[in-house]
């Protein structure tokens, strides 16, 4: 059962709306205010959201693999794939998968700690 996310009007609070809520009323976790969910409302496939976290882990997969062996375009090249999945989702409205938020957050994280051990190195090495 797939689900999308809705923000109550009176609160602001966000909340899970599932596929059976279609054409109904949901009621707001925090506030109990009522959240109308429109019955033209577009869930993703299965399918999908399944090729979405199989994308995510093999992102993580060449990322582990650039972190161990240092190559710095590697990681660049998995911050700017998950950037652009994680862009393609939000245009399309479809919710992100954590996964892929993780794997984008952790590419930056490696491609900026290869740029400064490689600078470093490059430092020590043209003294």
């Amino acid at each position: 059962m797939t689900s999308l996310p809705f923000r109550c009007t009176a609160c602001g609070e966000e909340r899970l709306v599932d596929e059976r809520e279609r054409g109904r009323t949901a009621y707001c976790h925090a506030c109990g205010g009522a959240i109308e969910v429109p019955e033209s409302l577009a869930f993703p496939e299965p399918a999908q959201i399944r090729a979405v976290k199989k994308f995510g882990l093999r992102l993580d997969t060449v990322l582990l693999l650039s972190l161990y062996t240092g190559l710095l375009p590697v990681s660049a090249a998995c911050w700017w794939f998950a950037g652009r999945a994680i862009g393609r989702a939000e245009e399309a409205g479809l919710p992100v998968e954590r996964q892929l938020r993780f794997t984008w957050m952790m590419s930056i994280v490696v491609t900026v700690g290869h740029a400064l051990i490689w600078t470093v190195v490059l430092a020590a090495v043209w003294r």
